[in-house]
């Protein structure tokens, strides 16, 4: 089962990795899913500065709503945007 209370040391961890290892691996180690993991990352304001990738305000709002659960399909229909579009965001910013 996976905890959904974030400890100082699962904070450490992401802030000292979230860069270099990848999102999935994060996850396991600190047993959270990847969308807890981004979504504490971009609270924090770490995301948009992962692997050099520069995220837009229309990306860091879909990236919200995926991480609250939005299948691509939704998101699409939210933002007016076409599914694929959506998918491949996602893809990149995981």
């Amino acid at each position: 089962m996976r905890s959904n209370r974030w400890t100082k040391e699962d904070i450490d961890f992401l802030k000292k990795n979230y860069r270099n290892v990848p999102t999935v691996d994060i996850a396991n180690h600190i047993n959270k899913t990847q969308a807890a993991v981004t979504t504490r990352a971009w609270k924090l304001g770490l995301a948009g500065r992962e692997r050099g990738k520069k995220k837009s305000n229309q990306d860091e709002e879909l990236l919200e709503y995926a991480s609250y659960g939005f299948k691509p399909y939704q998101i699409a229909n939210i933002m007016g945007m076409n599914e694929e579009r959506v998918k491949t965001i996602i893809r990149e910013h995981s």
